[in-house]
This record gives C-alpha cells, structure tokens and sequence, in this order.
C-alpha cells in the first residue's frame, strides 16, 4: 500500500522514521511489502554508510549517517505471523536486525490489541494486534515504554505510543 520515511535530528543522531500501511486480505501482497520495507531499511542503513566518502549537496548529498530506525504502522498481521517473522529476520551485515518495541518493553506480557476495540459489527471477535512498532536493534536499549491509548474513537485502531530515552 505505502511506505514513508522522514529523517528526524534527534540528541541520538539522525533517526530514520518509516510508516507503513499493508495490505489486509492478501497474505502473499502482505509478504511482497514485507520484503519491500526489508529492502527500504537495508538502504538506509547502506547509504548512512557512504555518509561522508561523497562530496555534494543539494540533490547531491550523501543520504545522512543515521542512528536508528523506527518503522511503525498498520502491518495487518498477527504476532505469529510469518510475515513478522520475515520482517524480524536478521539482515545483511553491517545492517542491525528489527526489534518489536512491544517485546523489548514488555518482555513478559502479549501485545495488547491495538483495533476492535468499540467496533464489534465489523470486529465481532474482539480486540487484536495489527499495528506495531519496530526499532532497529541499536535502539532497543532507549525503549522506555509502549502503550496503546484505548480510548479514541477516531478510528478502529487504537494510537501506539512509544518512549524513549534521547
């Protein structure tokens, strides 16, 4: 569906934010984003590396050193899922691997249920998890919290909140 990635200067460094929307019904387009984002990520982490070795600026400067990745949004799957599963896979070297932000804040507890909350017509098997937040690995030690706010309407999805220390 669609992937945006916004460099953010933080006190940690540059963070490179990617959200994302998947697809619903189909498992195999689900696992074909998938690789998608994995390749998305890759790259940056692989022009962060050239940071410094090309002169230029402008259009022509060199993708920025970054620090960390987040990668958040509506992945439209299940903790189980081997779509997940495929998106935690480690990577090339010297690319650090994904980490759930929910796990390395909770490592004891399930995800909490981010969608079907209010709405039991549409969702008439309760609440669960579809939407997440990924850190690359580097990062999981600023992981300070994750909470979801139960109480909007706005939408069928409940809002991921993350904290970290910077």
């Amino acid at each position: 569906r669609m992937a945006l990635e916004a460099l953010l200067q933080t006190p940690l460094g540059i963070l490179s934010v990617i959200t994302t929307h998947l697809e619903f019904y189909s498992a195999s387009q689900r696992m074909a984003q998938v690789e998608c984002l994995r390749e998305i990520y890759r790259n940056a982490w692989e022009r962060a590396a050239l940071a410094g070795e090309r002169p230029g600026n402008g259009p022509f400067a060199p993708y920025p050193k970054i620090a960390g990745t987040l990668l958040a949004g509506d992945f439209n799957f299940a903790e189980t899922a081997p779509e997940r599963k495929r998106l935690l896979a480690p990577c090339q070297t010297p690319v650090p691997p994904l980490a759930d932000a929910w796990k390395i804040a909770h490592p004891e507890k399930q995800h909490a249920p981010t969608m079907g909350y209010f709405d039991r017509e549409r969702w008439p098997d309760g609440p669960f998890v579809s939407d997440y937040i990924f850190t690359s690995r580097n990062l999981a030690g600023n992981v300070r919290d994750v909470r979801i706010e139960k109480q909007s309407l706005a939408s069928d999805h409940q809002a991921l909140l993350l904290e970290m220390a910077l």
